[in-house]
């Protein structure tokens, strides 16, 4: 027989909205913190992806992060957002 929260309980439709409510209840979702510099990374991106409209966004994100992290190497501006 199947249980509920350490329960025995008989498998009905009624049991099963029961169940759907005390699953809903609680907050719908989790606000995750983001680390230091990932949003202003990914507005950047974003940004640059509206302008060039490339085809491939995965490849272009790609060449996109490359450039930066070869900033970074040569003692650009974005040292303090790549670690």
């Amino acid at each position: 027989m199947p249980s509920f929260r350490g329960k025995q309980c008989e498998v009905t439709q009624a049991n099963y909205q029961t169940e759907a409510v005390v699953m809903t209840s609680g907050p719908l979702f989790l606000r995750l913190g983001v680390p230091n510099g990932m949003e202003e990374l990914l507005e950047g991106l974003a940004r640059e992806v509206l302008r060039h409209q490339p085809k491939n966004i995965y490849k272009f994100a790609a060449i996109h992060f490359e450039g930066l992290l070869l900033q970074r190497e040569a003692g650009g501006v974005l040292s303090s957002f790549l670690i």
